[in-house]
Parts: C-alpha cells; structure tokens; sequence
C-alpha cells in the first residue's frame, strides 16, 4: 500500500509560498527601479514601447533573473533567515545593475545621449547597454555564489564584484581598441552589428572573470599572477581566433571589423557565438592555479 507523506508536502508548500513571495517583492523593486537604469519615454502617438526599450528591458530583466538565482542558492538555515537572505541579496544586486547605467556613461558612452538614442530607437546602444547589464548581473551571480547571511562575507563579496566590474570595463575597453573601428560612432548610426558584437563581448569576459571569482576566492601575489597570465591567455584567444574564423568565412577574406563597421548583422552573430563559446572553453579548460611560489 502506498503512503504519502503530507508532512513533506506541507513543508515545500510553505517553503514554495514564502520563497514566492519574497521573489514576487524583489520584482515589484526591480519594476520600480528600472527608470535607474532605463529612462525613456512612451511613444504615446503609437500607444507602443520602441524596441530599443524593449531591447534594454529584456537585458534588464535577464539581469534581474541572474540576481533571483543567486539569491535562492544561499546556504539554508531556516524559513526566516532564507526569506531574510534572499531580500537583502536581491536587493543588493537590483541595486548594483541599477548603477550600471551612470557607471557604463562615464567610461564608455560618454558623448551619448540615452534619452536621444532611446526615443529614436537606437538599437545598437540597446544591444550594447543589455549586454553590460547581464555581464554585471553575471558577476554578481559568481560573486555572491553560496552565500551565507553574514557581514563577512557579504563585504568580502561586495568587494570582489566591485574589483571584478571595474575589471570588466577595463578589459571591454582594451578590446575596444583592437576592435578595428570607432565604437562610438557604430553606436551613434545604430549599426546593429556592432552592438550585437559588443553584446558578446560583455558576455564573453563576464564568464572569464567569474570563473576567477569562483576558482580563486583568495587574493595573494600567486592569484594575481595566475588571474594576469590568465587574461593575457583569453584575451588573446578572444582577438584573434574569433577574427580568422570569421574572416575565412568572409567572402574574399575580408577583414571581421570591416565586415562589422559595414553592418554586417550575420557576421556579428558568428563572431559573437564564437567569442561565448571560446569562453566557456576557457574556463572549462584553462587551468588557475599554474602559478606557485
């Protein structure tokens, strides 16, 4: 005869509530924060959002999906103290991407105005913006990886995801400078090729940067070391490789970022999947502990 325990069914039905709720209160926060990130303005002539909005929202939300499940992977302890953690993680990441906007401003997209591009639907920017937003959220989620409601390791991690962000933004911006054109300038005539290529680049170093975070929890002159040579490694397979591929798939070998600059869409994709992928090999196969005193 079979039995069912209804004692264990009661406890995920009450545990499922809570954890619900609480993930429903970081939405309605993240909801309300978006203008942070993202202030636009409704076509209301048209009675729709323009798709470089929706382009923003989309990469915005990816973020907030990131955030949710690194808050629901803390370490368990109880119902109050999980439902405690998963809102004041959440919060912390909801905030940190809602800063990624003035962040990306000053360091990239200076001489660019978001309400401008926003409201003539620049898609490129939006493509650019949404991949810094789920790079950031990325981070956060390596960063705050099993986590335990505690001061210390909440200022240990906080202060990892902010040497990891800088990071980021330093790499992307070496990058820019290989990439062979004025990414501004694709940014301003909205060259779809070039914010999806920038889209997989922000991905792309994002999950370098976190396999670190994750394989290195310490900082000592051997991790620096070992993270430098790291970097030097898959920037260099992220350059170059992705650029002979794509340039021998290339009528006429034409070079990847004339191809780009010229709005090439589906040579961006290529060169994109192949960047993501290149980074998953990476931090599957490179090791980071070569480095030993």
């Amino acid at each position: 005869m079979l039995f069912i325990d209804l004692s264990i069914l009661q406890s995920f039905f009450i545990s499922f509530v809570i954890q619900f709720g609480a993930v429903l209160l970081l939405f309605l926060i993240a909801t309300k924060l978006r203008s942070f990130s993202i202030n636009y303005k409704l076509h209301r002539e048209s009675y729709q959002i323009n798709r470089a909005v929706s382009i923003f929202s989309s990469g915005y939300y990816i973020a907030f999906i990131l955030i949710v499940l690194v808050s629901l992977n803390g370490v368990s302890i109880n119902l109050v103290d999980d439902l405690i953690a998963i809102l004041t993680v959440g919060s912390i990441g909801i905030l940190l991407i809602s800063t990624n906007r003035f962040l990306l401003k000053y360091i990239f997209l200076y001489e660019v105005n978001y309400q401008h591009e926003l409201d003539r639907e620049n898609n490129s920017f939006a493509l650019f913006h949404a991949g810094s937003l789920i790079a950031t959220a990325t981070l956060f989620y390596y960063s705050f990886s099993q986590f335990q409601l505690t001061v210390e390791f909440l200022t240990t991690a906080l202060f990892y995801f902010i040497i990891a962000q800088f990071t980021l933004f330093a790499v992307v911006k070496i990058i820019t400078l290989f990439s062979g054109y004025d990414y501004l300038y694709e940014i301003r005539k909205n060259n779809l090729a070039s914010g999806i290529e920038f889209l997989s680049i922000f991905i792309a170093v994002s999950l370098l940067l976190g396999n670190s975070i994750e394989v290195l929890p310490d900082i000592s002159i051997n991790s620096v070391a070992s993270i430098f040579i790291y970097f030097i490694i898959s920037l260099s397979i992220l350059i170059y490789i992705p650029n002979l591929l794509v340039s021998l798939m290339v009528f006429g070998n034409k070079k990847i970022y004339k191809s780009i600059s010229d709005g090439n869409v589906m040579i961006s994709i290529k060169s994109g999947i192949i960047k993501v992928i290149l980074a998953f090999l990476v931090v599957e196969s490179l090791p980071l502990n070569f480095v030993s005193s």
